[in-house]
């Protein structure tokens, strides 16, 4: 199957927050690229995944009801897996309802964000073998107004037989995420 996606739950965050750099984390904090397409520059994850610019240019546009909270990327080995599917590359975009509405309305914006952006990869995926999981989050926002609200983690995976195929594969999913955001907004 080229597509497999899976939906959830998890503990929220806190918006913005500190770089944390440690044992495991490599987090350089928060870039607020709301409405500010030119700020995306600032995230050093997009220095190595043009896929991933194009994910965070499309969720920083003024007219975008969306944004993004962060973001990651990172390769791992799974040597036990299918010879075809042992190198993976990864990461994860957080998306919010950029506009304050009622907890329900944010929640079916994710929700039907989530749905789009499975159709649009089912369309694409060809011969790649991707992994995606929505999982819905609360989270603090601590901006000019604070409010709490839901936002959505999007985690997505690119499996291959070499490192280099996954991170291929891994633009080309990030590619088709970022349409799949810039046809839902000019949809609403």
């Amino acid at each position: 199957m080229p597509l497999r996606v899976q939906y959830g739950t998890a503990d929220g965050n806190t918006v913005p927050y500190p770089p944390l750099f440690n044992d495991i984390c490599r987090n350089y904090g928060f870039v607020d690229t709301r409405g500010s397409v030119d700020r995306v520059g600032d995230i050093p994850e997009v220095q190595h995944s043009d896929g991933l610019r194009c994910v965070l240019e499309g969720l920083a546009q003024p007219d975008c009801p969306f944004a993004s909270l962060g973001c990651d990327l990172g390769e791992k080995d799974r040597p036990k897996g299918r010879m075809s599917m042992r190198k993976w590359a990864g990461g994860y975009v957080q998306i919010v309802v950029r506009e304050e509405g009622p907890a329900n309305n944010e929640f079916e914006k994710l929700r039907d964000l989530a749905k789009a952006i499975e159709e649009k990869l089912r369309q694409k995926a060809g011969d790649d073998q991707w992994e995606l999981r929505f999982i819905l989050t609360a989270v603090q926002l601590n901006f000019e107004i604070e409010r709490r609200t839901q936002s959505a983690w999007v985690w997505f995976d690119a499996k291959a037989s070499t490192a280099q195929s996954a991170l291929a594969s891994r633009e080309r999913l990030l590619i088709v995420l970022g349409e799949a955001i810039c046809e839902f907004k000019s949809d609403e």
